[in-house]
């Protein structure tokens, strides 16, 4: 589970058109969570996919 805090500085490093691993790096989690929730976001449309 990702905190509302974590996703929002998700949201901001996503559009700052960070990368995947630049983002678990920075957050401190696997990259597969990070994927999950890019899926997440997107199929909520909280994000742009790329």
């Amino acid at each position: 589970m990702f905190t509302e805090r974590e996703t929002d500085v998700f949201r901001a490093m996503w559009e700052a058109n960070m990368s995947m691993d630049s983002i678990a790096e920075e957050l401190g989690r696997k990259k597969l969570e990070i994927g999950l929730l890019i899926i997440e976001q997107a199929e909520l449309g909280e994000i742009q996919v790329r």
